[in-house]
């Protein structure tokens, strides 16, 4: 029954930080499995008051944690925190710590209101269609508001890692051609750079061209190594950061 008080959600959070300290997967993996799968939601729907039926409490709850662990994962990416199975679990049981003792606070006001005389109440049969339905519209508003959430996190951190510049620069052998290789430069720096490509094959003199390339630009070009040795392309230009160069080395027999 939702007023009655329940203190295994503490107990759950006891077990598993017990097994995250000891490093004990038989404590840590169980437990961390009911935080991440159901303590969460169920305490959310506990927070409402409902009275549901176990079945649709259980869905609810399910959905709930799960919206709520998504959303644990994309606050640790925007922290730029690594996330491991006991760093999210971690901070999934301070949230269901939080969740349980405000549940617990919510339950003794609920016990001393309902110590003192109160008006009759209505019946179950005449409580009205809109409050029965309360409680699942919350549940499904908050699980909708986490999803929305997690879905913005996620874009701006998409964003924010596809603002990054940078030059790329191969080195491909060409499987029909023995001792050719194919060098190529793109230009991933969000704006036209002039670069100066410097290719040193074995046997051969050092050559040195300019590319100039757009965003998103690509040049290419075929060396065959004279003989066997180390062929080496350095570009120089872009946001490479000290020097603006870099370079790629490949071996040939």
């Amino acid at each position: 029954m939702p007023g009655k008080q329940s203190f295994w959600p503490f107990l759950v959070v006891l077990v598993f930080g017990l097994g995250a300290w000891l490093d004990w997967a038989v404590l840590r993996v169980p437990a961390g499995l009911v935080l991440i799968l159901l303590t969460p939601g169920w305490l959310v729907l506990r927070l409402s008051r409902a009275r549901l039926t176990w079945w649709y409490r259980a869905v609810l709850a399910a959905g709930i944690s799960f919206a709520l662990a998504m959303s644990s994962l994309l606050v640790l990416e925007l922290f730029a925190v690594t996330a491991t199975p006991t760093v999210v679990g971690v901070l999934v049981a301070g949230v269901t710590l939080l969740l349980a003792v405000a549940d617990l606070l919510v339950g003794r006001f609920a016990n001393r209101l309902t110590a003192a005389p109160v008006a009759p109440r209505l019946s179950r049969g005449s409580v009205p269609p809109v409050r029965r339905l309360a409680a699942p519209v919350l549940a499904g508003l908050l699980t909708v508001g986490l999803a929305a959430t997690a879905w913005g996190v996620s874009v701006a951190s998409e964003r924010d890692h596809t603002s990054v510049t940078f030059t790329q620069v191969g080195l491909v052998p060409l499987n029909d051609a023995p001792r050719t290789l194919t060098v190529s430069v793109t230009n991933r720096e969000g704006r036209q750079v002039a670069y100066r490509v410097v290719i040193d094959a074995p046997g051969a003199e050092p050559q040195e061209m300019p590319v100039t390339l757009d965003d998103g630009d690509r040049w290419d070009q075929r060396v065959t190594a004279a003989e066997a040795g180390t062929v080496e392309v350095t570009v120089h230009g872009g946001s490479e950061v000290p020097t603006g160069a870099r370079s790629v080395r490949a071996v040939v027999l």
